[in-house]
């Protein structure tokens, strides 16, 4: 019976050496290093896709991670969707999380994210400086007989707006926001046109500053 025992103790033992069954592990020990796997990959993908910081100045904004620079001026932005999500718990707020995606004329693509310092900050900021911008953009293309796209279904044009290519008169919809989606009523019988979830909308706010100050109808 000893020598039972000790082979016992001995074959524990050797489990736990690097050479051993990971299975036969405690499973208090797994959970931790799993956990700290886990850890070691967010932090390595924060790291390699995160900026270390966003600068506001005068012509535009600089993003900046490790020792490269990236200067991006106001004037090269097409495109902002900025979001703003309120997580709730009952009837309070618990939590705030803002996020923002900027386009330039480039065909490039940036995001503010709340692993950047005063991510919300940033973000009212630049909806600031660049949603006027946008907006006179959009007027120039308009008063040229461009058309504006923001999203497949939904395309601007000078005389109307195009909800699945059939148009109507600016001044004849009106939005109406209901969770996560925006949607298109006609006023005159507040039938609804199209529902589209927020996040596949491109440039959501010049979207509702045309819809409220219409272009002229010509």
């Amino acid at each position: 019976m000893p020598c039972s025992t000790g082979f016992h103790h001995l074959d524990r033992h050797a489990a736990l050496r690097p050479g051993g069954d990971p299975s036969d592990l405690p499973i208090p020990l797994l959970i931790f290093i799993c956990g700290l796997i886990i850890g070691l990959l967010i932090i390595f993908l924060t790291t390699r896709h995160g900026y270390d910081g966003i600068e506001i100045g005068p012509s535009g904004l600089s993003f900046k991670n490790g020792k490269n620079h990236k200067n991006i001026r106001w004037e090269s932005i097409t495109r902002l969707d900025a979001r703003i999500d309120l997580i709730k718990f009952a009837t309070s707020v618990i939590d705030v999380q803002s996020r923002a995606e900027l386009e330039t004329v480039d065909g490039e693509t940036f995001k503010i994210t709340d692993q950047v310092t005063n991510s919300q900050e940033l973000i009212l900021r630049c909806r600031e400086a660049i949603l006027p911008r946008l907006f006179q953009k959009a007027q120039q293309a308009f008063r040229q007989g461009q058309k504006i796209s923001f999203h497949r279904d939904l395309v601007a044009t000078p005389q109307a707006l195009l909800i699945q290519k059939m148009p109507y008169y600016w001044q004849d919809i009106e939005p109406k926001f209901k969770k996560r989606k925006f949607a298109l009523l006609e006023k005159s019988s507040s039938r609804e046109l199209i529902s589209l979830p927020i996040n596949q909308l491109e440039n959501a706010d010049i979207l509702l500053s045309l819809l409220e100050n219409p272009p002229l109808r010509s």
